[in-house]
């Protein structure tokens, strides 16, 4: 559509230009004006061989002397010069090009990555396991690849075939540079038409592989659950499966390319027959050269106007790729497709600091998982969610500094009501007051900042890095440290270490805590919890 193209355009414009400095901009500039140079001088390339050709020729019936000092020796190194220019544009348009791309990549996903950390924990639920990693790794490598598609491929090679056809009507008539742009035009159309059959097993290719990482993912992370089924050997027959179903779609795609590329050159050598046949009255003419000059400029574009038609197609499928990332980067929005306000943050004095939940429901939507891996790209036949109310009018007090404990049987909504407390869970009615003010309706991270929280999955901890080893005082005080940097980057040592006094690990760290204050909100010590 016209309004996801000029998206994906203003995406490349910020995060490829707008979001480079000034010497990365200007390294762009250079490459492309590398892209040029390097079709000029292929294109000089090829008339200084037919120039060294007649040249040497010529030495049959001339005088002897040493051959470098003869005109057919320096025309021929000047062919070898321009060769090796060309191959330089080549190589330097590589390397500039190269910490632009990276740059751009790290641009796009860092803000993806942080807009999709910010979303609501429902649309986090949604997502398959393994698939927000796909996104990003697709997103990633679609964003190259459009560039180079587009910059160092396309349009570069559009260039070279109009800079020909204009050499070709200006040294053999207007017939063979007719005859030669026919001979572009089916070799790019056989190109755009296959590849565009093939992509359709591109995408299932893509979709089988979601579906194969997300058995991997679902299967390790629940290794226990398996084993207690004794579902190893149904596991595996279901891994098998989906491995011989990727491999089906992988030799088909194999077997496709394979005809393209016998169909595209059986069309590009039967119109270089014809172009040379028509050539054939200049050789009559006494200029066979001519001869060299044709067949070096159409072999120039063979491999280019080849590629055209597979750069075309993944550069579309590079923007499907690219779509994904952009609807992460952008910035969470309302009901109304707004965006969202910014919500006041909680206020530090929060008078008696009563927590009440007032007749609090919850409702959920219950959706089958889809099965094909992708949850950023779903099908029509998806099921309809059903909705479920998970709690119903629940309203208590808890008073500033007193402790309560929730029991209940599994289902009942005890974690329910903690999501509720830490604004994961939004409400369907009903409200949730600390000190009077109503969390829902200030900025969650500040209300987060406020509870101190003990993670019962141990996998939680595993984003602070490597446990300490058994035995290691030194390691393990390091490690309670990071703990607590981890929710207050820039507290200080004294305050981290009065924050792990309060909670009895002051003997796993060597500083001692002064004397007099708490630790602090800042070190995520007392709060609502």
């Amino acid at each position: 559509a016209p309004s996801r193209a000029r998206e994906l355009g203003e995406l490349l414009w910020v995060h490829v230009w707008d979001a480079q400095p000034w010497a990365r901009r200007l390294a762009l500039l250079v490459a492309l004006a590398c892209v040029v140079v390097g079709k000029l001088v292929g294109v000089r390339s090829t008339f200084a061989l037919a120039a060294g050709f007649e040249a040497a020729a010529s030495l049959a019936g001339g005088p002897s002397g040493p051959l470098v000092l003869t005109p057919a020796a320096r025309t021929l190194a000047a062919y070898v010069g321009y060769r090796m220019l060309s191959v330089a544009c080549e190589e330097l348009k590589r390397c500039l090009y190269a910490p632009v791309a990276q740059h751009a990549v790290r641009s796009l996903t860092s803000v993806a990555f942080r807009e999709a950390l910010a979303r609501d924990s429902a649309w986090h639920r949604a997502q398959p396991a393994g698939g927000l990693d796909r996104v990003f790794h697709r997103g990633s490598r679609a964003l190259q690849t459009l560039l180079a598609a587009v910059s160092f491929n396309l349009v570069p090679t559009v260039l070279d075939a109009a800079l020909v056809l204009v050499v070709l009507r200006r040294q053999f008539g207007p017939a063979v540079s007719a005859c030669a742009a026919l001979t572009l035009f089916v070799t790019v159309a056989i190109g755009v038409v296959l590849n565009e059959r093939r992509r359709a097993l591109t995408l299932e290719a893509i979709r089988r592989d979601n579906a194969l990482s997300s058995l991997c993912v679902e299967s390790f992370r629940g290794h226990e659950l398996v084993k207690l089924a004794c579902a190893e050997a149904q596991e595996s027959r279901a891994y098998e499966g989906r491995v011989l179903g990727m491999l089906g779609v992988r030799v088909r795609l194999a077997r496709s390319l394979g005809l393209l590329n016998v169909l595209q050159r059986l069309a590009f050598t039967s119109g270089l027959l014809a172009i040379l046949l028509l050539a054939l009255r200049d050789v009559r003419a006494g200029s066979a050269s001519k001869l060299v000059v044709l067949n070096g400029l159409m072999r120039q574009l063979s491999s280019p106007v080849q590629q055209l038609g597979n750069s075309y197609t993944m550069a579309r499928q590079a923007c499907v790729d690219l779509g994904a990332l952009l609807e992460l980067s952008r910035a969470q929005r309302g009901a109304d497709g707004a965006p969202r306000p910014q919500l006041p943050p909680l206020p530090s004095e929060l008078g008696g600091g009563d927590l009440v939940f007032a007749n609090v429901t919850v409702d959920i939507d219950v959706r089958p998982p889809p099965v094909d891996g992708s949850a950023l790209e779903r099908g029509a036949g998806e099921a309809a969610p059903v909705r479920k109310r998970i709690l119903h009018g629940v309203s208590f007090t808890v008073a500033k500094g007193e402790r309560v404990a929730i029991v209940g049987p599994s289902g009942a909504g005890k974690t329910t009501l903690l999501r509720v407390l830490a604004l994961f869970q939004p409400l369907s009615g009903g409200q949730v007051l600390l000190g009077g003010h109503n969390l829902f309706q200030h900025d969650p991270t500040g209300v987060r900042r406020r509870l101190a929280v003990v993670p019962q999955e141990a996998r939680s901890l595993l984003l602070l890095g490597e446990q300490p080893e058994d035995g290691g005082v030194e390691s393990a005080r390091e490690w309670w440290e990071a703990a607590v940097r981890y929710g207050a980057p820039d507290a200080s040592a004294e305050v981290v270490a009065r924050a792990l006094d309060e909670v009895g690990l002051g003997a796993y760290r060597g500083v001692t805590a002064g004397a007099g204050g708490g630790a602090g909100a800042g070190a995520g010590g007392a709060g609502a919890g």
